[in-house]
């Protein structure tokens, strides 16, 4: 009966223990406009995705922009949404893709 009640105890922290929600430091969310002013979003749809590493390449691109905070790509879509300072500029991620001569983008936001 011992035996059953520490495999009984064992379980319910076990099983406690995977239901337990990670904590979620703040610190690293993607900053949004509504969090902070002086941060600016862009749109783009993106041309010419046609296989699954596309959306890595393309993320790798847009990081390099100059104030780029974050890249987000919904490969479905083929759009990308780019978090940063104010001092993103949308032409230069246009010319980012396009001078990669694979992919292009057209700002859709």
């Amino acid at each position: 009966m011992r035996k059953l009640s520490l495999i009984f105890l064992f379980f319910c922290i076990f099983l406690g223990a995977c239901q337990s929600s990670p904590s979620v430091d703040s610190s690293e969310s993607i900053p949004s406009p509504q969090q902070n002013p002086e941060v600016k979003t862009v749109k783009l749809k993106i041309f010419a995705m046609t296989c699954t590493g596309c959306p890595d390449k393309v993320q790798s691109i847009l990081e390099k922009c100059h104030g780029v905070q974050s890249v987000n790509i919904d490969a479905i879509e083929k759009t990308a949404t780019v978090v940063g300072d104010l001092s993103v500029d949308e032409n230069e991620l246009v010319l980012a893709l396009d001078s990669s001569q694979r992919y292009s983008g057209l700002i859709i936001d």
